[in-house]
């Protein structure tokens, strides 16, 4: 069987097939952008490095950021860009490390502290599915002229309904202070 199609079914068919795909690429990339880690969300540049650091990028925690930072300072550092954000997301070594990379740091100074828990009730609703129930009956009904046999049989579909679920949740939130350092070097920056 061959099905032909006017022009103007055509191009409504294809018009449906290109909106879709439209659709498809606007939720993958709304997806991918939600991929980024706060490290890189957050990140304010300072200077611009542009050659790439060949090496292993150094990553330290710090309790005392600004003396820590001095240090790195009278080591030849500078800083280059960092991070600031709360949250409950704590960054892990490999992301300030690809944090680096993208920013072409040497060296990454970081600091996480506990701020608060937050705790509360999440709800929400979930439809039950619907229920088939069939009903079979039979029997004889007697009367004056005798009797008659029935039997039968009926469907009723019942709604499902709904169903109300609380989940409690507890979450940590921390404050995290991220610097990006670059050596001081002729050669590895715009500015100085």
């Amino acid at each position: 069987m061959c099905v032909k199609f006017t022009r103007a079914q055509a191009f409504d068919m294809k018009t449906k097939q290109l909106t879709a795909a439209t659709i498809m690429v606007c939720v993958l990339g709304v997806l991918l952008a939600g991929c980024a880690s706060p490290s890189e969300t957050f990140y304010t540049p300072m200077r611009t490095v542009t050659t790439p650091f060949k090496g292993e990028i150094q990553v330290a925690a710090s309790t005392d950021l600004l003396g820590d930072g001095r240090a790195l300072l009278e080591q030849g550092y500078f800083l280059i860009g960092h991070s600031d954000f709360r949250g409950s997301h704590t960054p892990t070594i490999q992301e300030l490390k690809w944090q680096a990379e993208k920013v072409n740091a040497s060296y990454v100074l970081y600091n996480v502290s506990y701020v608060q828990t937050e705790n509360g009730v999440r709800n929400f609703v979930l439809p039950n599915p619907s229920q088939t129930v069939t009903t079979e009956s039979s029997g004889t009904v007697y009367g004056y002229g005798g009797s008659a046999f029935y039997s039968g049989q009926s469907t009723t579909v019942v709604p499902g309904g709904y169903s109300q679920y609380s989940i409690p949740y507890s979450v940590a939130i921390y404050d995290t202070s991220e610097g990006y350092f670059a050596k001081r070097d002729s050669t590895n920056s715009d500015s100085h």
